[in-house]
């Protein structure tokens, strides 16, 4: 079962303590370029946002970004910072996304790192609701990044907290072991109450998942110690499941019955709708199924399904079903579990394109069935009067599932063989990239050990080593696959060409963009990209260049041309200065056949160019 940490949005508090650290950190800085009378308004929206009065805070936010020529202001990607989470907090994650992206391209990476935290939080934020997991998680990564170097343990202790909710989620409960342990240390080293709770409390969940019962009931109690200091209902609510699930793996059934009633009591103080409370009901249900108390499950779970917090109704479906199968009303029971595979199925529809969490929803579809057809069986023996109305409605039901489930079949089988030719296409770029690594790499380290091991050419193993940085560098970058979805090709190309410049080494590229066409294809702008990154990658490595102009023009006959001039000369000693050879000229020769197009380099010893030229 997914489990979710209530420290992304709702910790008003936590954004409180931020506050007061961006304002002494950074408005010093932002007052160099923006007038007095606008950074006074821009502390005010912050306050504003403290005190959760988003509506002033917005309008004020509002009128200082439509101050003319702001948007040139280095202050300006800080107030848009603030826009994105005050939409986050307003649940507007549609458009607070698109405005965080934007400021993630105009942020100093190297400036205030508690702005930069808090503008990759809320991308990662906003990612995680649109279930985004692995662009989330990218974007919590960097938001850690940049909290680590500020040195705040309270954000790095909601960070590893989150982070370990999304591992648990996919089900990798090591790794989550580990966030949620670190979360607990940061907050109790920085006197984080509330984040040390809510990570003790999600660190039990994981540590039962992997039977690691000592250190589960170690961190369940230290949480419920947390939350009897808090003093309040909720915190104390939200550790009662843990604590029972401990209580039964060491077979305390005393401890657990006894924690089931002190949670029974505290619904009284909890809203009924609150996420404590649905996580004590889901408890007790599953307690009093396991239990056989069959009526008392029922009644919980006619009483609490229609929460918005409650579980998915597919899966409470499958628990009524259940329920009233061990209460031997198999009519109704049969009926449940009919509306749990409609539901299901739903689900599936929907998430279909989302992610490969299709398979998991259609194995539990299948299991669902035949259990349906056991109780569809207890229902015909209890009508023995009606057999033969029975037999025949049974052998038309029988043609239509045998019907749908053939075609569901073949439907999944096509699924799993496009995933197939899928996964062995990643497999060849993974043995291209593994090449890269034996071929450059490993031989950069062979010859600087070789250098150091004789005590004599330093200097050329400094070289050496730097030569081995950057190569690496480039190949993480190759690595990083483009989001065609959210980003056209010129701002791919153009973040590409920021991120070389950003190196620290000297080189700078320049992007120029001319007419490229909005509706041109995604799977022909992939492999150009790629095309692209190839022959970059080939003159940084031997021609050492300065200073790249890279160009992309779309004449009107529909021909594209992608052309990139450097003012670098090939090594003398390099051997292969064009890449004109192995696995990456195989690989950008395939590539250019796939899309119609021609590779054209013109290299002198003064600087050179190359001319990708893609014809309709």
């Amino acid at each position: 079962m997914a489990i979710l940490a209530d420290i992304n949005l709702p910790a008003m508090k936590i954004y409180r303590l931020i506050v007061l650290l961006i304002v002494s950190l950074g408005i010093g800085s932002t007052a160099k370029s923006a007038d007095s009378r606008t950074v006074e308004a821009f502390r005010e929206a912050e306050n504003l946002i403290a005190e959760g009065d988003l509506e002033r805070s917005a309008a004020i936010i509002d009128s200082i970004l439509s101050l003319r020529g702001f948007h040139n202001d280095t202050m300006y990607a800080r107030v848009l910072v603030e826009k994105s989470t005050i939409m986050l907090y307003s649940g507007n994650v549609d458009a607070a996304k698109p405005i965080a992206l934007e400021a993630a391209a105009k942020i100093d990476p190297d400036g205030d790192q508690i702005v930069n935290t808090s503008l990759w939080n809320n991308l990662a934020v906003a990612y995680n609701r649109q279930e985004l997991t692995d662009s989330a998680l990218m974007c919590y990564e960097r938001a850690l990044h940049h909290a680590s170097r500020s040195g705040y343990l309270s954000w790095t202790s909601t960070l590893y907290c989150n982070l370990g909710v999304l591992y648990y989620n996919r089900l990798n409960y090591p790794m989550a072991t580990r966030m949620f342990r670190r979360a607990v240390a940061d907050a109790s080293a920085c006197d984080d109450g509330y984040t040390e709770l809510v990570s003790a409390q999600l660190l039990t969940n994981a540590l039962l998942a992997t039977d690691s019962i000592d250190s589960a009931g170690r961190a369940a109690r230290h949480s419920w110690n947390l939350a009897l200091q808090s003093e309040d209902p909720g915190l104390q609510l939200r550790c009662i499941p843990g604590l029972v699930q401990y209580y039964e793996k060491t077979a305390r059934e005393d401890s657990a019955t006894y924690f089931i009633g002190v949670g029974a009591g505290l619904l009284a103080d909890v809203p009924p709708e609150s996420p404590q409370a649905a996580s004590f009901h889901s408890m007790r249900i599953r307690y009093n199924m396991e239990h056989g108390n069959y009526r008392q499950a029922l009644d919980e779970l006619l009483a609490t399904r229609h929460y918005s917090m409650a579980s998915p109704l597919d899966r409470t479906y499958r628990m009524i079903a259940r329920c009233y199968a061990g209460l031997g009303d198999y009519h109704r029971a049969y009926t449940y579990g009919d509306s749990a595979v409609m539901w299901t199925d739903s689900l599936a529809t929907r998430r279909m394109e989302q992610s490969l969490a299709e398979f998991e929803v259609r194995y539990n579809t299948v299991a669902t069935r035949l259990a349906n057809r056991e109780l569809q069986e207890n229902v015909l023996r209890q009508r023995q009067t009606l057999l033969l109305l029975g037999l025949l409605l049974v052998a038309i039901a029988g043609i239509v599932v045998f019907l749908v489930m053939r075609q569901r079949q073949i439907k999944a089988r096509m699924e799993i063989e496009r995933n197939a030719n899928y996964m062995r296409g990643m497999e060849d770029e993974r043995r291209t990239v593994a090449a890269e690594l034996h071929d450059g790499v490993a031989a950069d380290l062979l010859a600087l050990r070789l250098n150091l091991s004789a005590k004599e050419g330093l200097t050329d193993s400094v070289a050496m080593a730097e030569r081995l940085r950057c190569s690496v560098r480039a190949i993480s970058h190759r690595l990083m696959p483009p989001e065609f979805h959210h980003q056209s090709l010129p701002e791919i190309i153009s973040h590409y060409a920021r991120l070389i410049s950003a190196d620290g080494e000297g080189l700078q590229a320049e992007f120029v963009e001319s007419g490229f066409p909005a509706d041109y294809p995604v799977e022909k702008a992939r492999e150009l990209f790629r095309i692209f990154q190839e022959e970059l990658s080939n003159i940084i490595r031997y021609c050492s260049p300065a200073h790249i102009v890279i160009a992309l023009n779309h004449d009107s006959d529909g021909t594209l041309t992608l052309s990139i001039d450097h003012d670098g000369h090939p090594h003398p000693d390099s051997g292969n200065t064009s890449g004109t050879s192995g696995i990456g000229s195989r690989t950008t020769l395939r590539r250019l056949h796939l899309i119609n197009a021609t590779l054209d380099r013109d290299n002198g010893q003064a600087g050179g160019s190359s001319t990708i030229t893609v014809r309709p």
